[in-house]
Order: C-alpha cells, then structure tokens, then sequence
C-alpha cells in the first residue's frame, strides 16, 4: 500500500506520516485528499509533540471536527479511519505514540533497536 496508517521508520513523526500520505494521495490523482493529508501535516507539525496535542487549541480542535466530517459525508470511510489513526499517535512523547496504542508505539520501539 502507497498510504501509511502510523509512524514508521520510513516517517518516523506523525507530520512525515500526512506527508507521504499527501505525496500518494497526488500519485493517484487524488488533490481532494491530498489536501486532506495536507492539513494533517499542518495540524501535527502545531501539536508539536505537547502532552495535550491539539485539545488544547480550540481552532485546531475544530478543524479536525469539520475534515472527519466532510470525510464521512463523502464517503470516504478508508481516509476517515486513516487521519483519526495518524492523530492518535499525536497523543504521545514528541508526536510518536499513544499509551496503549501497539501501532504507534511500535515504530518508537523499533527506532530504539539498534540495526
């Protein structure tokens, strides 16, 4: 699959993460959702890895509302299940994990293991 679902070794922060998505999403000739992927980035780069990530920014908060409901208005069930992964991961230390999510904290254990 072009799209990632967390953070990994190839996209280590969440940001990385929105932005391969953004870059596969152009590769199909999906702008809709590269936009989609765009803001992601933009949301995860302004949590810049703080404990509360973006519940403490109220227009962020919002944003976040009003892009998973355009997604499941549209339909768009895959990129719906997809954002609100990536932003759980937003949760934990530095934008890496979230405690109790296997995914997430799965590519900060694998950053730790030497090669």
């Amino acid at each position: 699959s072009e799209f990632l679902f967390d953070p990994s070794l190839a996209a280590p922060r969440v940001a990385d993460v929105c932005a391969h998505n953004r870059e596969a999403a152009m590769r199909i000739g999906r702008e809709d959702l590269a936009e989609v992927w765009r803001l992601g980035c933009l949301l995860a780069e302004a949590a810049g890895g703080t404990p509360s990530g973006l519940r403490s920014r109220p227009f962020a908060n919002r944003l976040v509302q009003q892009i998973l409901h355009q997604l499941f208005d549209a339909q768009e069930t895959l990129t719906l299940a997809m954002l609100g992964s990536v932003l759980l991961c937003l949760d934990g230390p530095g934008g890496r994990g979230i405690a109790g999510a296997a995914s997430c904290a799965s590519a900060d254990d694998a950053r730790r293991r030497p090669p």
